[in-house]
């Protein structure tokens, strides 16, 4: 049994306990991704121990020849990570953002009535924080808007810098929201883009050190 693909299994179960263990401790947004974390930290345990316990399983299913083993195992691992947690956590993150974008828009058609007919609309930007609340908390704009709602109602009328204020950061956090990373984990995928890279690379020096000389 070789040492190196054990290895690269070995140590991709523990990013995957890593990256659980950390989503766990996260925001809702990151809370989401622990099934697909959980189910790719399973995969890579079971692998781990049939590697460990049958090694030359892994010869018999690589279609790349002796000596390609720790390529087609992170190969493996790639697929793995994709198919486990980059895919469903990007559509995960994409469906999660595209919620909290129709949170702010509902924030900002009640202000917009507020600002308008205040003897209606104040209610309804009231009623707008309070059904979105995890959404506009995880955003960052529910204690203002909630205060701003507050104060609306104790005045029975829109104070127009405060109105002005909150449209503002309404606008700030859907811009935000709309132009964050929907990848589960941007800087891995970062990572794993240059490691392919240098096993590319690493694969064409190989082939060119085991090519004839041509004469």
């Amino acid at each position: 049994m070789r040492a190196a693909p054990l290895c690269i299994f070995v140590l991709y179960g523990l990013s995957s306990l890593v990256m659980l263990l950390l989503s766990s401790a996260s925001s809702r947004r990151a809370k989401r991704l622990l099934i697909p974390l959980i189910v790719n930290l399973a995969l890579s345990v079971l692998l781990t121990l049939a590697y460990w316990r049958v090694p030359e399983l892994l010869s018999s299913v690589n279609p790349m020849g002796p000596g390609r083993e720790e390529l087609f195992t992170a190969l493996v691992l790639a697929i793995i990570f994709g198919a486990t947690i980059e895919i469903p956590g990007f559509l995960l993150n994409s469906q999660y953002d595209k919620r909290t974008v129709e949170a702010l828009d509902a924030l900002e058609i009640a202000l917009l009535e507020a600002r308008t007919n205040p003897s209606t609309g104040i209610q309804r930007l009231s009623q707008a924080c309070s059904s979105n609340s995890a959404l506009l908390d995880e955003a960052g704009i529910q204690s203002f808007a909630s205060a701003a709602s507050d104060s609306f109602k104790r005045m029975n009328n829109v104070d127009s810098s405060l109105a002005v204020a909150l449209a503002l950061q309404i606008q700030s956090k859907r811009d935000k929201v709309e132009s964050r990373s929907k990848h589960p984990t941007p800087l891995l995928v970062e990572v794993l883009g240059l490691t392919c890279v240098a096993f590319i690379l690493g694969e064409i020096l190989a082939v060119m050190r085991e090519a004839p000389t041509l004469r």
